[in-house]
């Protein structure tokens, strides 16, 4: 019947007809899926027991010595024989089972008490108003060093000034002892030309 399908469905009439058409296309679709389902697995069955002998007598092959010697198995032929069947090159060499992995484990820092770390406590030191002035007249010293160097150059790029190539540093410590010639307007920068030109005022 399912082979002359076609031929019936152009037949139908009715609604009656039409549900039992209807009916027989999802019975036949259901009995071809079984069908399939069936084929597969007759097709799939695969004996664990028959691949685990057959590996043994291709890794291990039975002579009079080793037929009460167990033995490792020889996974150099078992990889010989099993590469014909599979369609990359070879490696140099067979790996023979996982790498064994080791486990890290976790180092757990403990905070020690406050009391514990008092010793470790250092105390700010204590500016006295002789290391202030000390620290003033260093800066002062410093800017004035820098405004006879602008003396001498004269006009200049002002990155070509300031900046150390050697040290980040000393960069930074220029700009600020700049900064003070600029403040005290001493120096200015001027930038109509596209580039920022220090030099002294006048």
């Amino acid at each position: 019947m399912y082979n002359h399908y076609p031929y019936y469905h152009y037949i139908v009439r009715n609604t009656q007809e039409a549900s039992l058409d209807s009916k027989l296309l999802v019975l036949s679709a259901d009995i071809g899926a079984q069908k399939a389902r069936n084929m597969r697995l007759e097709q799939q069955l695969f004996n664990l027991d028959e691949f685990v002998s057959k590996l043994k007598t291709v890794g291990r092959p039975e002579t009079a010595t080793n037929r009460d010697n167990q033995e490792e198995l020889n996974w150099k032929a078992i990889g010989m024989h099993g590469i014909k069947f599979g369609k990359r090159a070879h490696s140099i060499d067979f790996m023979l089972g996982p790498l064994s992995v080791e486990k890290k484990q976790r180092k757990i820092a403990r905070q020690g008490s406050s009391q514990k770390k008092k010793h470790v406590l250092v105390e700010p030191t204590q500016l006295k108003e002789d290391d202030v002035a000390q620290k003033e007249n260093e800066t002062s010293n410093n800017v004035n060093q820098i405004y006879r160097l602008l003396d001498e150059q004269g006009p200049t790029n002002f990155f070509e000034f300031i900046v150390n190539p050697e040290s980040f540093s000393q960069s930074v410590e220029n700009m600020f002892y700049v900064s003070f010639l600029i403040r005290n307007a001493v120096a200015g920068i001027d930038d109509s030309s596209g580039q920022p030109i220090l030099s002294k005022s006048s």
